[in-house]
């Protein structure tokens, strides 16, 4: 880990109340540096997906007696329009924290200025590499800002339709090996 920027906890229990009030039955997961930690009723969805418990993870707790910052809160609410709960996170996160989709299963929520985007440009500008050295890679909400920042943001077909619109260009879909063939276009592959 080269830096972190958490979630202070109390942020993070004013989210998880004000998502609770709006969306009863939400589940909460949560990263503390490199561990993970839930409330039961994340970790139930878990299981009934076959997602399998990380090495190392703390034993599942209600996130409002988590005292200790996060690297990033979880909110999974199954069938749920995702969009507009991110929405609604954003909402109630405002300047307190950053918001975005990583798939289609659950919300991120993150300290204010972190993402993608904010964490390549850092390692770009420690290593005195430009932007328009930098190709990206995304197929979700949390890759825009990467994907608009780097000097080419490539988009897999089947990405989030966002994704898709800040891109410089589409390759296949990840399941068609698109970065792939992206890679081997530019590094020449014999």
């Amino acid at each position: 880990m080269v830096t972190h920027t958490p979630l202070p906890a109390a942020t993070a229990h004013r989210l998880v109340l004000g998502l609770r009030e709006r969306f009863p039955g939400i589940a909460f997961g949560w990263e503390h540096e490199l561990r993970f930690g839930s409330e039961p009723a994340y970790e139930a969805l878990r299981e009934s997906d076959w997602w399998p418990r990380p090495t190392g993870s703390y034993p599942p707790c209600d996130p409002l007696e988590w005292t200790l910052p996060m690297t990033k809160l979880l909110a999974r609410l199954p069938a749920a329009d995702l969009e507009h709960v991110l929405a609604v996170a954003t909402e109630l996160a405002g300047t307190e924290a950053s918001t975005t989709l990583a798939g289609d299963a659950f919300v991120e929520l993150a300290a204010p200025g972190v993402g993608k985007d904010a964490a390549l440009a850092q390692l770009a500008r420690d290593r005195g590499i430009t932007a328009g050295e930098v190709v990206a890679f995304g197929d979700h909400l949390t890759d825009v800002g990467m994907l608009a920042w780097a000097g080419l943001g490539v988009a897999v077909a089947n990405a989030h339709a966002a994704t898709l619109a800040a891109a410089d260009e589409i390759t296949a879909s990840n399941d068609d090996d698109g970065v792939a063939l992206v890679l081997e276009r530019l590094l020449g592959s014999d």
